[in-house]
């Protein structure tokens, strides 16, 4: 039902010409009227009033009104009658009929799980992290959907070698339908280019966000993941796309400089006064207790400074592997699925979709043992 009716007051705008259709014991008939302000948050719609022979229709409070679209092949809605304006601003103004706040909530809700891949500066392998994760789920039987969320230098093609017609300033603009824009990858994963899109989507008015929402309800209708792989640095692009998903997968390495950009990008998501559930991988290891040691100092830092939680997610050893495979436009996970990397990818894949971490043997990873179990600190909102 609410996306009939998004979809009809998507096409709605002030001074489109609409169809009322009244039935009451007392009015009765069809009446052009004119739109003069849509609200398509509350389902409100402010029309002209109604007229015959240069006489206004007085309509009471209360009516059931059918309003149709004469050029369009969506079926008519059914709003009620809640107020009268008289004087120069003669109008009628209309609502639900029911209060749709908590199924608008339901309804906008997504059964997917959405989490951002960022980090503080560029060169940490965020990207390459976030493909790799994708396909790791992915052959755990999940649907993953990567969005490629780098306003700058979009790259996840790139790494998958992979080519797009089309990104999501297509599905803006009313050129094609979202799953028209998704990339089919490895293990039957998909991407959804952005480009100039994600840029589009802070200057959506209203009935535009509305129709981009249900174009995203198709995917959630086929995905338990969406990975958005962010800019890197502390763009408000990035901020925002790590506030928007509430899950936030930092990426770092132990050089002292990542180490500082990370913390600062931890900084900056403070400031916003957001509980946000973030996570920190730590990259280019050489073992597990490199690894403990950056994301203690990190963990550290946050709480104690900026009264932060922030989980460590895991980690994965420098591999020459990885190199190779980026060279070849492939994933490690795929390319070399038991080196040293994509037993930490795994690993790291487990906790993010809920499954107890897998125990490593040492032999077959060297280490002594593994992180410690890490629960969600912060609740989505």
């Amino acid at each position: 039902m609410l996306e009939h009716i998004d979809s009809f007051f998507s096409l709605l705008e002030a001074g489109k010409e609409i169809t009322m259709e009244v039935q009451s014991t007392i009015f009765r008939g069809k009446y052009a009227v004119e739109v003069l302000v849509v609200d398509p948050i509350n389902y409100r719609l402010r029309i002209s009033m109604p007229m015959v022979e240069g006489k206004v229709i007085l309509i009471p409070v209360g009516t059931i009104l059918s309003l149709s679209i004469e050029e369009s092949s969506i079926e008519p809605i059914e709003l009620k009658l809640i107020e009268r304006i008289g004087g120069s601003a003669r109008s009628l103004v209309l609502g639900p009929l029911e209060d749709l706040k908590s199924r608008r909530e339901e309804y906008l809700s997504s059964k997917m799980k959405i989490f951002s891949v960022s980090s503080g500066k560029g060169g940490v392998g965020k990207t390459t992290f976030a493909v790799n994760i994708a396909i790791a789920l992915a052959k755990k039987g999940f649907k993953v959907c990567i969005l490629d969320g780098d306003l700058g230098t979009a790259n996840v093609d790139v790494v998958l070698n992979l080519g797009s017609r089309y990104n999501l300033s297509h599905v803006i603009g009313g050129e094609c339908s979202i799953l028209d824009v998704l990339v089919e990858g490895p293990c039957g994963i998909c991407v959804l280019p952005g480009g100039s899109g994600l840029q589009e989507l802070t200057e959506l008015d209203e009935e535009d966000y509305f129709r981009l929402v249900s174009q995203f309800r198709k995917l959630d209708e086929y995905l338990d993941f969406l990975i958005v792989d962010t800019s890197s640095g502390l763009f408000k692009s990035v901020t925002n796309f790590i506030i928007a998903a509430r899950n936030g997968v930092i990426v770092t390495t132990p050089e002292p400089h990542a180490i500082t950009d990370a913390y600062a990008l931890i900084k900056v998501l403070a400031n916003y006064g957001t509980e946000l559930d973030l996570k920190i991988v730590v990259n280019r290891v050489k073992d597990e207790k490199e690894a403990l040691d950056v994301s203690k100092k990190i963990r550290f830092a946050a709480k104690h400074f900026l009264q932060l939680d922030v989980d460590f997610a895991g980690f994965i050893v420098e591999d020459d592997n990885v190199w190779r495979s980026v060279r070849k436009q492939e994933a490690f996970v795929l390319s070399a699925p038991n080196c040293l990397a994509s037993r930490c990818i795994e690993v790291i894949a487990a906790k993010i979709c809920g499954e107890p971490p897998e125990e490593i043997a040492e032999s077959r990873l060297g280490f002594a043992g593994f992180f410690e179990r890490i629960k969600n600190v912060f609740a989505t909102r």
